[in-house]
């Protein structure tokens, strides 16, 4: 819905290619695509990791683990 409810506009702006809308008071999805049926738009959005990726070894998780189980002991004292 617009901001002065006179027309209906997508809800999500340009996440989605083909969104479907309302038409009285209904929303027709597609029978030949999965769910919702949409498709997302990849180019129109600003797609980026909002930190870089870090690939850790395979130890790394259990000594994270290990050192957040201390603080909580500690914490908990």
């Amino acid at each position: 819905m617009s901001p002065k409810a006179d027309a209906i506009v997508s809800f999500f702006g340009n996440l989605f290619l083909d969104e479907p809308l309302p038409k009285d008071g209904y929303v027709e999805l597609p029978h030949d695509k999965p769910g919702f049926g949409v498709t997302l738009n990849r180019e129109g959005l600003n797609m980026t990791r909002p930190y870089p990726r870090i690939i850790a070894d395979k130890g790394a998780s259990l000594v994270l683990r290990e050192s957040y189980a201390s603080k909580s002991k500690e914490q908990d004292m």
